[in-house]
């Protein structure tokens, strides 16, 4: 499918002219008459070309020179140049380090047209300087950049993103062969569907989205290779699955947890989601809503619609609601399970969570949940602050696997971004995907999605995606160049990449069949004029020294400057001398109280009550007892255990620890009087989520056998 746009011109330009010692500035003499964008969508795989025409109108000899700025993860592959509409001179590969000597006889040898070297990259962002020989006045330059960048699979369609171009706007053709099983539905340049519509890339960055048809509602599965040499193979595997979007009015039913550890998220993020959530839901939809903590409880008195009074009574509701100790989901999840029954349609249930659940069965809130109305969707929205990650969360994706729906980690440093993709949250996930031999490929998919994974193997075997229903056998895509993207991974990531770069010279020399620019390596044009050129270039792309040659010296550019970042980490918030104090300031008077309060009905009661506390970001996020079987005393000591407040940690310094203590107080009366005698608190803490593999232990956690011996305290009571 072909589709184009049009451009007109404007005053300013990305480029600037630069004469024989001078400083870059904004073009006066020179002109940026023309710039055409070509766009090949080959299944996923995007190749862009985009010329330019610099025109020297006269009467100075004059260079240029420009930034070139391209998509997250886009490999520039090569530069051209052609003089006056004539033939075309293509890039050759050398290393950065370059030293550069003037041109003595153009008839010896000429300068060399056009350089490309890599900047630091700015917010992803691969940025390159164009640098372009002096142009003769009444003559002209066409420089051609060539870039590849896998598409992004979202809300149906594969998206590639053209960062804006300033200046002259340019015309843009975009060829799309999506791969089996799928064909090209629409074509659209900033959401608008290009129809008979022109469309420019001018100041503002433009989105060129190719929606698919699909032949069957399961995902398509497209493979594509390229020999690399050396008996290895550069390989593409892309997953794309089909849309669906919410269609009529829902009901959605959120399950806020309102407990202390989302303080780290932040209420005014929790605002955000549910009204993102509300935004996202059709016309006529219908809103419920649940917190909870220890205990859940229903918000509205009956369903209603999300109209400004309604989201601004949530948003009451969360900032007013006192941040409680405890998260008891399945018990948020029963009473979810309570309104799904009620009469009108079957509603998501949409959780939105930070995952400090506690050590829960995995199948409880599927447990919890179970009911036999068709149709219920389990969304849940788990948000990380800082670097902390989600810890307790076996028993949410059990949910979303046993009901359907979606599992969605945001956090909250990219969380007004991501608003955006609320609709994406809402939509039915296909689950428990895996890959064999890719430990990198996401266990869900939401409709409409997908992921390109790039690779280098030795010898490429047949690619099957199995799902919880099916699998899929991956089909070939349509052939297409794109080695530089998988070479430009990181080697170690790469399938075959350590074996490849352990080759001797075997990396290097990949590199040079297929060129890319990035921090050690540039890209050249060499000059095609003089009685050396040809044997020059023969020497120089056989991997000779290269010395670039230059009608008169660069100017002073900026200075690149690569800012690194020192991550600090702290240990856990929690160690044994903040549990010794909480327990000895918080937890023994309350429970003491309790006693007080006991004996006076029952006189006799005496015994030891065994503390299980499990703690994880500033929360107490579940408590047991083993009482004395007085059931006023075991639910008060319980309440007690729930009063504990463990102090927040810092989500940007602080190590990610959850906490089980064991303590237990041994409680008696002695001449006629009660006592409270603290025992040794086992505890396991902290455990440094980063330090385990697979994060936080899903089963039974066993205290260690680090003491912290409190003493016999003799607790005075509360006047």
């Amino acid at each position: 499918m072909l589709a184009s746009v049009g451009g007109t011109a404007r005053a300013d330009s990305t480029w600037s002219e630069y004469g024989q010692g001078d400083s870059p500035r904004p073009l006066d003499q020179l002109t940026e008459s023309a710039c055409d964008i070509d766009l090949s969508l080959r299944g996923a795989i995007a190749e862009v070309a985009m010329s330019q025409r610099l025109a020297n109108p006269g009467p100075a000899l004059l260079a240029a020179t420009s930034v070139l700025e391209l998509p997250p993860g886009a490999q520039l592959v090569e530069v051209a140049a052609q003089p006056d509409r004539r033939k075309t001179e293509r890039s050759i590969v050398v290393d950065s380090a370059i030293t550069s000597d003037v041109v003595e006889s153009e008839a010896v040898l000429g300068a060399d047209p056009v350089l490309a070297t890599a900047l630091v990259p700015l917010a992803g962002h691969p940025r390159f300087r164009l640098i372009v020989q002096p142009i003769q006045p009444d003559h002209d330059m066409t420089i051609t950049a060539r870039w590849l960048v896998a598409g992004e699979l979202r809300d149906g369609e594969i998206r590639v993103t053209l960062p804006a171009h300033p200046g002259l706007k340019c015309r843009v053709v975009v060829h799309a062969t999506p791969g089996p099983g799928t064909k090209v539905a629409h074509v659209r340049f900033n959401g608008v569907d290009a129809g008979g519509t022109t469309y420019e890339l001018g100041d503002q960055d433009l989105t060129i989205g190719v929606e698919l048809a699909f032949a069957r509602a399961q995902p398509v599965v497209w493979t594509q290779t390229e020999s690399l040499g050396n008996g290895f193979t550069a390989r593409a595997i892309t997953v794309a699955t089909p849309g669906a979007r919410l269609v009529g009015a829902r009901r959605a039913l959120l399950v806020i947890d309102g407990s202390r550890s989302m303080e780290l998220v932040g209420r005014h993020n929790v605002k955000k989601l549910v009204r993102a959530i509300a935004g996202a839901l059709p016309k006529g939809s219908e809103l419920e809503a649940i917190f909870y903590d220890r205990t859940a409880a229903r918000v509205f008195p009956s369903w209603t619609q999300p109209t400004a009074t309604a989201l601004s009574t949530l948003d009451t509701m969360i900032d007013n609601r006192p941040a409680g100790n405890g998260s008891d989901t399945a018990a948020a999840f029963a009473l979810a399970k309570s309104m799904i029954e009620e009469d009108g349609p079957t509603p998501l249930v949409v959780l939105i969570s930070d995952g400090v659940l506690g050590d829960i069965a995995a199948n409880s809130l599927s447990t919890a949940l179970a009911t036999q109305k068709k149709g219920v969707e389990v969304h849940a929205l788990v948000v990380e602050p800082g670097r902390m990650r989600d810890p307790d969360t076996d028993a949410v994706r059990d949910a979303v696997v046993k009901f359907g729906g979606s599992y969605t980690v945001l956090q909250t440093e990219t969380l007004d971004r991501e608003l955006a993709n609320a609709a994406d949250w809402l939509r039915p996930a296909w689950l428990q995907l895996a890959l064999p031999g890719r430990t990198d490929f996401p266990e869900q998919l939401a409709a409409g999605t997908g992921v390109v994974r790039v690779d280098i193997v030795r010898s490429p075997a047949a690619v099957k995606l199995s799902s919880r229903r099916t699998q899929i056998a991956a089909r070939p895509a349509p052939s297409t160049a794109f080695a530089q993207l998988a070479l430009g991974a990181e080697p170690e990531a790469l399938a075959g990449g350590v074996e490849l770069a352990m080759t001797p010279g075997g990396f290097s020399e990949v590199r040079r069949r297929h060129p890319a620019a990035d921090a050690e390596h540039s890209l050249v044009v060499l000059a095609s004029a003089g009685k050396v050129a040809a044997n020059r270039r023969a020497m120089i792309a056989g991997g000779g020294p290269f010395t670039r040659m230059v009608a008169f010296g660069d100017p002073a550019f900026p200075p690149e400057v690569r800012v690194g970042t020192v991550t600090a980490t702290g240990g856990s918030a929690i160690d044994d001398k903040t549990l010794e104090l909480l327990f000895r300031t918080q937890l023994q008077p309350a429970a003491y109280s309790c006693y007080q309060k006991a004996i006076s009905r029952s006189a006799a009661l005496a015994g030891t009550v065994t503390f299980q506390l499990e703690i994880g970001r500033g929360e107490l996020t579940r408590a047991t007892v083993r009482g004395l079987g007085d059931t006023a005393f075991d639910a008060c000591v319980l309440d007690a255990a729930y009063l504990v407040t463990p102090p927040l940690p810092n989500p940007d310094f602080n190590v990610d620890d959850r906490t089980v203590a064991n303590y237990p107080i041994t409680f008696a009366v002695r001449e006629n009087k009660p006592f409270a005698v603290a025992g040794d608190a086992d505890s396991a803490s902290p455990l440094d989520i980063s330090a385990i593999k697979g994060g936080v232990p899903r089963g039974a956690i066993k205290a260690g056998d680090t003491s912290t011996p409190l003493g016999d305290l003799r607790v005075t009571p509360n006047p």
